[in-house]
């Protein structure tokens, strides 16, 4: 699967805050076998296969946490975004300390063929 992009995101967030308020129930079956999914006064949705009761139940399940679900993963990727980041930035500086301590020829620490490992493999460079 392909990462999604922030314009993506964006596009997902704003159907996310423009969608009905939560949160959001099955309610009863209709007579007909409608689940409804809806929320204090509206009707959001209607799931009906004649053939598959508990089909229908699980898709207005997920239909109803849909509306805290969404915003919720939104948010974690957010926070994995920044956690990316920030563990971007360690590494530069892992890399910029590994090539100090070349230059200054520290080649026999145990310090400095961790850092090759993490960066080479299992094989000092």
């Amino acid at each position: 699967m392909k990462r999604l992009t922030n314009e993506q995101l964006n596009a997902i967030r704003e159907r996310a805050e423009s969608a009905a308020e939560g949160p959001w129930k099955v309610g009863k079956r209709s007579p007909n076998g409608l689940e409804n999914v809806g929320c204090k006064g509206l009707l959001i949705a209607q799931v009906c296969r004649y053939d598959d009761a508990e089909l229908n139940r699980n898709t207005a399940e997920f239909i109803a946490h849909a509306r805290e679900d969404v915003p919720k993963l939104l948010e974690y990727i957010t926070e994995l975004k920044t956690e990316i980041i920030r563990l971007s930035e360690a590494e530069d500086l892992l890399s910029e300390a590994h090539d100090v301590m070349n230059d200054v020829h520290l080649y026999d620490t145990d310090l400095y063929r961790e850092i090759s490992r993490y960066f080479y493999g299992e094989d000092d460079e």
